[in-house]
């Protein structure tokens, strides 16, 4: 019950802090983002993975999944409770030019080789006056190893968007200090729970600490966050950018 309140408080501050500060989470950024998908649209999902995404879309809408995994047992992404519509690599989508009225590319460009062609790729399928949402970690861990490439800034993000012809409607962090200060105290506990006796007992005296402490953030993140109107650290980005009509 009580994790229940928790996780209902936090869902609550994630659109306050979305809507009115300008910045929050990028999963409330994404829900909030897609469900205004106009119904009869054709929306691609780059790098669509499980696709999960479709489910929040309105009935009439022309999904398109594209990934280079399909989640079977080879891959490591197995189990997927959806398919990609297409295989293929997003350095080479086949798909028709002007073809997209929205691109969803969430969570993906930090795994591309070659992150500018894959987006000159989405803008050639994006119609005219197509809009493009786009979601990447920063202070973040590794993952998804070996194939992770990058982090941007807002100023590699706004380097990439204007050498491929696109509009920049807005360039947002997701979360700021002490997000950030939560995923590291995340993975300090996974550093604990590691087989190396050494690293125990010197972490020992700070494990019920760094406890509390997580737990406190985990829980008021939001709310401390909109105290921090700096944003020099960042959690991640979630950006709009539009194609030229």
């Amino acid at each position: 019950m009580f994790r229940q309140i928790v996780d209902r408080i936090k869902s609550e501050f994630a659109h306050i802090y979305l809507d009115k500060m300008g910045f929050g989470s990028g999963k409330e950024f994404g829900r909030q983002w897609i469900e205004k998908a106009v119904p009869g649209a054709v929306v691609l999902d780059a790098g669509c993975g499980e696709g999960n995404v479709r489910e929040l879309l309105p009935a009439e809408t022309q999904y398109i999944g594209v990934d280079i995994f399909a989640g079977d047992d080879s891959t490591g992404y197995e189990g997927w409770k959806h398919k990609p519509t297409i295989l293929a690599d997003l350095h080479e989508v086949p798909i028709s030019d002007s073809s997209c009225d929205v691109v969803i590319f969430f969570q993906v460009l930090e795994h591309v080789r070659y992150p500018e062609k894959v987006l000159r790729e989405l803008t050639r399928v994006m119609k005219p006056g197509a809009v493009m949402a786009v979601t990447s970690p920063f202070i973040h861990p590794i993952h998804h190893a070996p194939n992770d490439f990058f982090r941007y800034t807002k100023y590699g993000f706004e380097h990439l968007f204007h050498s491929c012809g696109l509009e920049i409607v807005s360039i947002k962090p997701t979360g700021g200090y002490f997000r950030c200060l939560g995923n590291v105290l995340e993975y300090f506990v996974r550093l604990y729970k590691s087989k190396q006796l050494a690293i125990k007992i010197i972490l020992s005296p700070l494990l019920l600490w760094i406890l509390i402490l997580k737990k406190t953030i985990k829980i008021l993140e939001y709310p401390l966050d909109m105290l921090d109107d700096r944003q020099e650290f960042v959690a991640g980005y979630h950006c709009i950018v539009k194609k030229g009509v």
